[in-house]
């Protein structure tokens, strides 16, 4: 299935290859819409023509940092959730027993 939003920013793209913001729009539309593969396959379709070969590798470099940095992120973030929810658990306990305290001390 071809997203409408990536058809339309290539041919925008190919119809000003120079222009780096729209280059820059095709992979933030698809690293927002996890279409970075679709975006890769394009770029490595034009790597044979001379004209679009630098800008091509250039772009399949970018690619391929943000679906690191992608996997990167859904990697650790259960970790850092686990870690958070057990600070919020400490920090009931500590206000539980201190409540507990508090209310012993007053009777």
């Amino acid at each position: 299935m071809t997203d409408l939003g990536v058809d339309l920013l290539w041919k925008k793209l190919i119809d000003d290859w120079d222009n780096d913001a729209a280059h820059r729009a095709l992979l933030e539309h698809c690293n927002e819409a996890d279409l970075l593969v679709e975006a890769a396959l394009r770029y490595r379709g034009v790597m044979h023509d001379e004209r679009y070969q630098p800008k091509a590798d250039e772009q399949l470099e970018r690619i391929t940092a943000l679906a690191m940095a992608t996997i990167e992120v859904r990697r650790t973030t259960p970790e850092v959730a686990q870690k958070e929810a057990a600070k919020i658990l400490v920090s009931f306990v500590f206000l539980a027993m201190a409540a507990a305290i508090f209310v012993s001390i007053g009777r």
